[in-house]
């Protein structure tokens, strides 16, 4: 088991997450 992938998967879902959560928040506000 790679356990370096599964966390570097995690890191990179997490990253994206808040990438679009302050994407969404943004437009919200600009709206």
């Amino acid at each position: 088991v790679s356990f370096s992938l599964i966390i570097v998967t995690l890191c990179c879902a997490v990253l994206y997450g808040i990438a679009y959560y302050l994407l969404a928040r943004g437009s919200g506000m600009r709206e």
